[in-house]
């Protein structure tokens, strides 16, 4: 699946590189729609490692 906003002026990791600003306001967009929970979940199962980011006052209530 690619995003409504994955247009030919963004095809390449080059074009893509030059918009980094454009990609980056997409990409948040994108991640608002669902909970951290959700997207490690979603990330797990497509073996893409990832780790949510905690400040440090969330570090004392980490079960881990």
């Amino acid at each position: 699946l690619q995003p409504a906003w994955a247009t030919d002026d963004m095809a390449t990791v080059t074009q893509r590189a030059g918009q980094i600003e454009r990609v980056y306001a997409h990409l948040a967009e994108e991640f608002a729609k669902r909970t951290t929970a959700e997207w490690l979940s979603l990330l797990k199962r497509l073996e893409i490692p990832a780790a949510a980011i905690r400040s440090t006052d969330d570090l004392f209530d980490d079960p881990i």
